[in-house]
């Protein structure tokens, strides 16, 4: 089972309603909540948990590290951070435990500033670990970067863009229904994962996000869909 760990709430997203006045319309949302709806969509047993957040996740993690793959979409909001130092402190604990992190090219910059290339951001956040980094760019598509070194490079499909929203977390949902349907998301595994059993994740996960952003709103394809 993948257990995802964040928030649910409620997205106000602008549309233009039938007597073509500009509104908002409330749609379920967040991050890891679409991550778990798109997992169970895609066929995968999925669970989620959501308490008093940032420490409990941090224990959480700490905990199952030993056995159980983790993974982190830490999907920074810099206009929600208070305190910076407490958000980076506790970040980093779970980063420090972490098999597989994903962010984006911003929550990069965010993370570990600016450099002259993207190899060395994803060093700087790897740290003395062997975690995975993948790195969404948007429309230039995604980059694993394995711990020997070696990059996987994924374009994205080509559609009509409705609406951005949830593109990362459906995309996060690809990526590990691939990896548990190839039988890597153990630790043993992941450790030997190939670049090509990587490829067809990161081909999912544009494949699923691809879909999810033809619509409004957070709304990952089912199974059947693909």
């Amino acid at each position: 089972m993948i257990i995802c760990c964040g928030e649910a709430l409620i997205d106000m997203v602008p549309v233009v309603s039938v007597d073509e006045q500009a509104s908002f319309a409330p749609l379920v949302g967040g991050a890891i909540f679409n991550t778990a709806i798109g997992l169970g969509r895609l066929g995968a047993k999925v669970g989620m948990m959501s308490d008093p957040a940032a420490s409990a996740y941090c224990a959480f993690a700490e905990d199952s590290a030993k056995d159980t793959v983790i993974v982190l979409d830490p999907n920074i909001r810099t206009s929600f951070i208070t305190n910076e130092q407490a958000y980076r402190d506790g970040l980093q604990r779970i980063i420090n435990v972490a098999d597989i992190i994903k962010v984006s090219d911003e929550d990069l910059d965010w993370l570990v500033g600016e450099a002259e290339d993207e190899a060395s951001q994803v060093a700087a956040l790897r740290g003395e670990t062997q975690a995975i980094i993948v790195v969404t760019k948007g429309a230039d598509g995604a980059t694993a970067h394995l711990a020997s070194g070696e990059q996987v490079h994924q374009g994205v499909p080509k559609v009509v863009v409705v609406d951005t929203v949830g593109a990362g977390d459906t995309f996060n949902s690809g990526l590990l229904a691939k990896l548990l349907e190839l039988g890597v998301l153990t630790k043993s595994e992941l450790s030997k994962i190939t670049s090509d059993q990587m490829q067809q994740a990161l081909a999912f996960g544009a494949q699923v996000a691809g879909v999810n952003v033809t619509r409004q709103g957070a709304n990952p394809p089912w199974l059947s869909e693909l």
